[in-house]
């Protein structure tokens, strides 16, 4: 049997590649109960002004009991860290499991700065938990080649 990258992990959410300054921006809310665990992953451009990326758990969709995950946030980007990558993972056992919280996003907040900075984010939902996991892509990820 022949295991494929897409039958493994798929885009369960993200941030769209844009410009932004002093502004929150998160990721669609991901059901970790679907998935083994997450990838959450921020790409930055250019940028001039420090960034902050950390991942909160709800128990919906809309963010009922929204909170900090512990141990789910990363030391600030400085204003001169253009051009990077950060990677926060998390996997069920790291949510507040037994009250219900099962619904995960990133949040990144950047600082103000002389110009806008230019960043994107992706969700990755790891090893499903039922079938192929390109069957739990997110609305947006319109092809799956593979």
């Amino acid at each position: 049997m022949t295991i494929r990258a897409n039958d493994l992990a798929t885009i369960g959410g993200a941030v769209d590649p844009q410009s932004a300054n002093g502004s929150t921006l998160s990721s669609d809310w991901v059901d970790i109960s679907r998935f083994r665990s997450a990838l959450f992953v921020l790409m930055t451009g250019a940028i001039d002004t420090t960034i902050d990326f950390k991942l909160v758990e709800a128990k919906d969709t809309i963010g009922t009991g929204s909170q900090d995950i512990v141990g789910r946030s990363i030391t600030a980007l400085a204003a001169t860290d253009d051009n990077r990558q950060v990677v926060i993972g998390v996997s069920e056992d790291q949510l507040t499991r037994n009250s219900a919280y099962r619904y995960v996003r990133g949040v990144v907040t950047l600082g103000t700065g002389a110009t806008a900075s230019i960043l994107a984010m992706v969700a990755i939902g790891l090893a499903p938990r039922f079938g192929p996991a390109s069957d739990l892509r997110h609305a947006d990820c319109v092809q799956v080649i593979g």
